[in-house]
């Protein structure tokens, strides 16, 4: 029996809402499995890498510079089992699915604004028998999830000081322009703060 281990998840909690990091416990990766964190990183996003490690992936790729899915193809010993997209980037959708082994599942959670399409290699799906299902909130209840990464957050399991950098209302263009720069992973807007 393998051990657990400790990692940060992406998880939704309403219809629509942001992606929040909750601490999940795993099984540790058998020896055909490995736990990735996969990121585009320029310049400015070289921290995400280490911080994904930090997080508890035990491998990390650089999409910039690695062919993602024959990175995750020589790390799992041909495809990973399960994969979850949480970009809603439709090219890194597909790569998503290219990565899933034979029989395996792609899990969505990203979500980019409605009518946006990617094209899929249909036959490379139905031939592989890849599955691929959307996920909202993982069916959970709020009322009964939303305790546990409060108190994750609460008793510092959670480091989402590290994951966010907070920003007045007032300074939306800012936020938003340091989201796309890569400079922050996730910007928060505090209605009522002053600027600092």
């Amino acid at each position: 029996m393998t051990g657990r281990r400790k990692v940060t998840a992406a998880v939704v909690t309403a219809p629509g809402g942001e992606f929040s990091p909750a601490e999940v416990e795993l099984d540790e990766p058998r020896p055909a499995e490995v736990l990735v964190g996969v990121e585009a990183v320029g310049m400015c996003h070289a921290d995400r890498l280490s911080l994904a490690r930090k997080l508890g992936a035990t491998r990390a790729l650089n999409a910039t510079r690695t062919d993602v899915v024959a990175g995750i193809a020589g790390l799992s010993g041909g495809g990973a089992d399960r994969v979850l997209e949480s970009s809603g980037v439709p090219a890194v959708f597909r790569q998503a699915v290219q990565a899933t082994a034979t029989g395996g599942m792609t899990g969505v959670v990203g979500a980019p604004p409605f009518g946006t399409t990617a094209p899929l290699d249909v036959a490379d799906l139905v031939n592989n028998s890849r599955r691929v299902v959307g996920i909202v909130e993982g069916r959970s209840d709020p009322p009964r999830f939303l305790p546990a990464p409060a108190r994750l957050v609460a008793d510092g399991s959670l480091p989402v000081h590290e994951l966010i950098t907070t920003y007045p209302l007032r300074d939306i263009t800012a936020a938003a322009a340091a989201m796309a720069a890569g400079t922050v992973i996730k910007p928060v807007l505090l209605p009522g703060q002053e600027s600092s």
